[in-house]
């Protein structure tokens, strides 16, 4: 049976194999593609061959391949969708993150290590502490305050060196200027001004630096240049350790528990009634702190520390406000 002839609608060319099947011959799918005009309105269009049909049959592919990539990536971008509307989770593969995994946290940097959690002692060295400690209590209710410096403070010559060089430095050195600036001002504007001032300009404790400020302007013996820095130490601690206990029914006090705060330093916490008459410790915990020496046990009363702190704020204090003289000098 013969086939049937068929004709290309555009140039009326007949039409072979896969050609009869789209109703157009090459040329005139690629001019039709391109929005070209017919080849059968060009001239010598009657006259084309097989490179034409081959040219066409080359911007035919190119089209298609394009549509393609079109289609592909409409899908890629369709994934994350897919995903949302609850196509599953995605599969995990060992030690490969997926997008749906969060990103690994990055440590930040610490800034202090963190003091060790308190540790509980053997209870042979809890009662020893605690007979210690009762004796201690019975010096601090006596105000008996130069034993107690004399038997367990002033015997730890490294805090006690520290608390003379603080000093030292606040009554003649590099802090004067700051404390005789602070101790003018606390005159003319009264604590609570002060206090506010120093709270605002980035001071840690401002009851703590008007507090000793305040005892030195009016106790020589802690801030006269002309004594010796013992003298001036032992002074300071003298105010520190009635600052510390008294208000607080001391004889009557329960020596809780016992535990290492620090590596060779241990706490006996205290429950007293009363409080403390010293307005800037009330917020803090009663305990005695001790530590053992070669001398055997000393007291740490935190002084050192303290006043360090205040020699740092007076320097910057001396740095904000012009130099006058420090009083008692």
């Amino acid at each position: 049976m013969a086939s049937e002839q068929t004709h290309c609608r555009g140039c009326g060319r007949p039409l072979e194999g896969r050609d009869r099947f789209e109703g157009a011959c090459p040329a005139c799918r690629e001019a039709a593609i391109l929005g070209a005009p017919s080849p059968a309105d060009a001239p010598g269009a009657a006259g084309r061959g097989a490179p034409a049909r081959r040219h066409a049959a080359a911007w035919l592919a190119l089209a298609l391949a394009a549509g393609a990539a079109l289609i592909i990536g409409a899908a890629v971008l369709m994934v994350p969708d897919w995903r949302s509307r609850g196509a599953g989770p995605p599969v995990q593969v060992k030690g490969v993150p997926t997008a749906a995994s969060p990103a690994p946290s990055v440590p930040r940097p610490v800034s202090a290590t963190p003091p060790p959690a308190p540790k509980p002692v053997p209870p042979e060295l809890a009662a020893t502490l605690r007979l210690e400690t009762r004796e201690l209590l019975g010096l601090l209710a006596r105000a008996s305050y130069d034993r107690v410096i004399d038997n367990y403070v002033q015997p730890d010559e490294g805090d006690f060196a520290r608390v003379e060089r603080a000093l030292d430095e606040i009554v003649k050195g590099g802090a004067a200027k700051g404390f005789a600036a602070l101790a003018a001002r606390l005159s003319r504007q009264g604590m609570a001004n002060v206090t506010d001032d120093l709270r605002r300009v980035g001071d840690a404790e401002p009851d703590l630096t008007v507090a000793l400020v305040a005892h030195l302007m009016r106790e020589p013996g802690s801030s006269d240049a002309r004594l010796s820095s013992e003298d001036r130490a032992r002074s300071t601690l003298r105010w520190h350790l009635a600052s510390l206990f008294e208000g607080l029914d001391l004889p009557a006090a329960d020596i809780g528990a016992v535990l290492e705060v620090r590596p060779g330093v241990f706490e006996a916490a205290l429950a007293c009634r009363g409080e403390r008459r010293a307005a800037w410790l009330r917020q803090q915990p009663v305990a005695i702190h001790w530590a053992r020496l070669p001398v055997g046990w000393v007291v740490k009363a935190g002084l050192a520390e303290r006043l360090e702190r205040v020699r740092d704020t007076l320097k910057a204090a001396a740095a904000r406000e012009g130099p006058s003289a420090p009083p008692g000098g």
